[in-house]
């Protein structure tokens, strides 16, 4: 069985700032994940007899925003958000942006938040109508703690809406190692959200992303920024062994590196 750790949100911020120059460009999971997040909520809005126009006027908080990139797609997809707060733990990948986004010309009104949004103190920004994120609350070692002080920040009956990844989560790398971050399973996740909202839309996928050797899985890490799975650096020779372990136990007929991702989305209304 995997031991299950918590984050290190210091090293997690670090890590994204060392890879905001790559991120865009390498976290293909990630991106697909925020266009399909896009599209889960106009499927659910259509359910409801609404589509993304609905959002006109209202305001948001995007919870990780990293260096922009969802921001971006998010302000696309949804032009007619009037105000949006960008949080992220990190200062330098909000301003980040903020200025990417400022530079398409957005004409929302856009406010910054840095710190970690499940442990600190009641913010003082005006609570919103969406809560929206990206591949980011897999870091929180305890959603159900999280998901009241996020419903504290937002309008009665508003809607969260996030794509976040459970466990089975690079399943390979679990095995080797023996501990993983705090992957919920599905069924947990879906009970969890159940406590605080009304599910809305909960659905999962698998995605097997391959490499062509072990070193460039390391590189994709280190330029996505997802290289916070331990707080304690691995020395070379263990590195070295570790990724040689990995090549045996699960290359391909071919040679390639599968690395596993169990992504899931979520449109939910808060009670």
């Amino acid at each position: 069985m995997a031991h299950e750790r918590g984050s290190d949100f210091d090293l997690i911020a670090r890590n994204f700032e060392q890879a905001a120059a790559t991120y865009e460009q390498e976290a293909l999971v990630q991106n697909a994940m925020g266009s399909e997040l896009i599209a889960v909520l106009a499927r659910t809005l259509k359910e409801q007899g609404q589509d993304l126009g609905a959002l006109t006027g209202l305001s948001a908080l995007e919870i990780g925003c990293g260096p922009g990139n969802f921001t971006q797609l998010l302000l696309t997809s949804v032009p007619g958000l009037k105000r949006l707060v960008l949080n992220d733990l990190s200062s330098r990948l909000v301003e980040q942006a903020k200025t990417r986004v400022s530079a398409q010309g957005s004409c929302c009104a856009l406010e910054t938040y840095v710190g970690n949004l499940a442990t600190a103190a009641a913010p003082d920004f005006a609570p919103c109508d969406l809560i929206i994120s990206n591949a980011t609350l897999q870091w929180l070692s305890d959603l159900d703690a999280a998901l009241p002080r996020f419903q504290a920040l937002a309008r009665p009956h508003g809607l969260l809406v996030y794509s976040s990844f459970l466990e089975g989560t690079f399943a390979e790398l679990t095995e080797l190692l023996g501990h993983s971050l705090n992957y919920l399973s599905a069924d947990a996740a879906r009970a969890c959200l159940e406590r605080h909202c009304e599910v809305l839309h909960f659905c999962t996928k698998t995605v097997v992303q391959h490499f062509d050797t072990s070193f460039h899985l390391l590189r994709h890490f280190r330029d996505t920024g997802v290289n916070s799975l331990r707080s304690e650096p691995l020395s070379v020779g263990q590195m070295r062994r570790l990724m040689l372990r990995y090549e045996q136990r699960y290359s391909d007929a071919y040679g390639a590196i599968p690395l596993t991702w169990q992504p899931y989305f979520v449109v939910a209304r808060w009670r």
